[in-house]
């Protein structure tokens, strides 16, 4: 018998990609925000499962999540989305709706936070970008892992680098991280290996911004060129905060 190649992306897997196809295809049952309580969930023979949860984010595999999304659960009412099914997802969707999975259950604080230890504690040798190439990853015996390799991650839970990190700790170094402090460290270190997207950066207030267009008679299309231009700018709660 071959062993059978590990299971990774042809690319890196962009979560804001992978949402309009999570709203459209899992959502009905996942729920909205990835807490299992979708329209459907209901009616289905087993719960779905709830992605926001800490336990799920933190023991989840990619390439097993992958494997589920394309052959699906049956015992569980999930359909498979692979070619062969009646309304197939192409693989780069599959791959960038692991991502989005992600992305439900890892808040914008958790990343923040990770990314504040890896710059103190990890990237004079992994390097900002991951790679392993720090400014003292020339000084090591061995060389950093490569953060952004996708085979790394997708064979990989959060719990196993977690505890690869407490057992043997870093090569190298003498200092010891809290638990805490790992935990958000390991969440901040994969999102080298997919494109994460913080859903309150498109709400944030802009410094700056130039409108710029055409105002026309609705009957006639006839462009408008004198009067007043009175612009409005509202909240998601249509409160209104602004009028130039």
């Amino acid at each position: 018998l071959q062993a059978q190649e590990p299971l990774e992306p042809p690319s890196t897997p962009q979560a804001e990609r992978g949402i309009p196809v999570y709203d459209d295809r899992c959502a009905n049952c996942h729920g909205d925000t990835g807490k299992g309580d979708g329209e459907m969930a209901g009616d289905l023979p087993m719960p779905p499962r709830d992605f926001s949860s800490e336990e799920f984010r933190r023991t989840a595999v990619p390439a097993q999540m992958y494997q589920i999304i394309t052959a699906g659960r049956l015992e569980a009412g999930m359909p498979p989305f692979d070619p062969s099914s009646s309304n197939p997802i192409p693989e780069e969707s599959r791959w960038d709706l692991v991502a989005t999975i992600y992305n439900l259950g890892t808040t914008p604080e958790t990343i923040e936070n990770g990314g504040n230890i890896y710059e103190e504690n990890c990237l004079s040798c992994h390097g900002a970008d991951g790679t392993g190439a720090g400014p003292e990853a020339t000084d090591l015996e061995t060389a950093p892992t490569d953060l952004t390799d996708l085979r790394y991650w997708s064979s990989r839970s959060n719990e196993m680098v977690f505890t690869a990190l407490q057992d043997e700790g870093v090569p190298s170094h003498s200092y010891k991280l809290t638990d805490d402090e790992l935990w958000a460290v390991t969440d901040y270190s994969r999102t080298f290996s997919y494109v994460y997207y913080d859903p309150q950066a498109a709400l944030e207030p802009l410094a700056s911004a130039t409108i710029s267009g055409l105002v026309t008679n609705g009957s006639t299309g006839e462009i408008v060129t004198g009067g007043t231009v009175t612009l409005r700018a509202f909240t998601m709660d249509l409160e209104e905060v602004m009028t130039e």
